[in-house]
C-alpha cells in the first residue's frame, strides 16, 4: 500500500498520522483492478477524492510503503482475526445462573419519619 498516494487534508502528513489520524475521514475499498476507473468515476460525480493506492497480492503482510521506500509490515490477519461474523450462531444464549448470594446479609432499617 503506497501511503504517499493517499490523498490527504494536509500538508506534510506523515506515514504515521496516515495510518492513525481521525482526522483523514479516510475509508478503504477494495475493488477488482477491471473496476478501478469505474469507482473513481463515481468519486469524482460525487466531489470525492479516490486513489489507487495498491494490490491484493496474496502475501500474508500488508506492506506500507512511502513514496516507494517501505516503512511499515503488518501481519494481515492481525487486521482481521477476531472480527465479528457475519452469521454468528442463531441460537438463544444460556440464562446466567442467578446470583442469590447477598440475601444473607442484614436489610437496612429506613426511617419511617
Amino acid at each position: 500500500m503506497e501511503l504517499s498516494l493517499v490523498p490527504t487534508k494536509e500538508e506534510g502528513i506523515t506515514p504515521v498520522d496516515l495510518l492513525l489520524s481521525e482526522s483523514q475521514e479516510r475509508m478503504l475499498v477494495i475493488v477488482k483492478p477491471s473496476g478501478v476507473k469505474a469507482v473513481q468515476e463515481v468519486f469524482q460525480r460525487h466531489g470525492l477524492e479516490a486513489a489507487d493506492i495498491g494490490e491484493v497480492t496474496g502475501g500474508k503482510d500488508l506492506v506500507l510503503l512511502w513514496e516507494g521506500r517501505e516503512v511499515g509490515r503488518i501481519p494481515a490477519a492481525s487486521l482481521a482475526d477476531g472480527v465479528p461474523r457475519r452469521n454468528p450462531s442463531k441460537r438463544a444464549p444460556e440464562p446466567a445462573p442467578v446470583n442469590d448470594s447477598w440475601k444473607h446479609l442484614p436489610q437496612p432499617e429506613y426511617d419511617k419519619a
